[in-house]
């Protein structure tokens, strides 16, 4: 496993990498090294700003830059992000590198507790100071979305449990579950983390509910623990109701799960 210094030597050298190029603004890093949290298996999270003509080429080139930077085994490409590139080294070192504009970056929780390393005009002190004042809150708007996520994923685990597709039943059974954790973020007013460090932030009760909901390879067993989650899930959203005055039609909330809930 890598040591502290083995992690801090790859971003001194991902730093180094960039600090003399005028087209790069700004190099940050968040999470656990920047909150000196880390353990043997923590990554390096690093952002680096670019200026807006610079991005594109530098996102064309991102899975070039690495090679530079240790004994890369290979890139990992993340599907949902454009602008990431996920580096493995070895002694299983890892730097997940996001490349931004400083139009794309705004005040938020994320980067209250982030460590600059390369700074050009303040920007990203900047962005740090004016990030000590804001807190996570969500608004009715991502709740009710991620209610419906919710609902659309219980729907989806339902319909290929009847078609004897246990596998992606099981599958969207975790989607569910993912979104039920959501939500009980949004009752502390916490950012959704989904699985992250889970076990060290979510209540006892909440663990029990995901220790006795495994996966099970059994269409009883899917459908036992999926009305559990449904039940849970329910209580939940009366909670929210509560905080955030979802304004949803109790009616066809009932009609969502009802079906569901009354079939043996």
């Amino acid at each position: 496993m890598p040591t502290h210094e083995q992690r801090s030597k790859l971003l001194n050298n991902i730093v180094n990498y960039f600090k003399d190029d005028i087209r790069v603004l700004g190099v940050f890093v968040s999470g656990s090294f920047a909150e000196n949290t880390t353990d043997e298996y923590s990554d390096l999270d690093v952002r680096i700003v670019l200026e807006e003509d610079f991005l594109k080429e530098a996102i064309e080139d991102m899975e070039k830059f690495p090679k530079a930077w240790g004994n890369l085994l290979y890139n990992e490409l993340p599907y949902e992000f454009n602008n990431c590139c996920i580096s493995h080294f070895d002694n299983f070192l890892k730097a997940e590198v996001l490349y931004y504009t400083i139009s794309d970056l705004t005040p938020s929780p994320w980067h209250k507790n982030i460590s600059i390393y390369k700074d050009t005009n303040n920007l990203i002190k900047n962005l740090k100071d004016n990030s000590q004042i804001i807190d996570f809150k969500p608004n009715v708007n991502e709740v009710n979305r991620c209610i419906n996520d919710f609902y659309a994923a219980i729907h989806e685990t339902y319909r290929r449990l009847k078609r004897g597709e246990l596998f992606f039943a099981i599958r969207l059974l975790e989607k569910a579950k993912e979104k039920l954790i959501n939500l009980w973020d949004y009752i502390k007013e916490n950012p959704t983390r989904q699985w992250y460090k889970l076990e060290r932030r979510i209540e006892p009760e909440g663990m029990n509910l995901l220790m006795n909901t495994f996966p099970t390879y059994d269409e009883r067993a899917i459908y036992v623990n999926m009305i559990k989650i449904i039940e849970s899930f329910e209580i939940t959203k009366e909670k929210l109701n509560k905080k955030y005055k979802l304004n949803r039609i109790i009616e066809n909330d009932t009609k969502i799960l009802g079906f569901i809930k009354n079939i043996n």
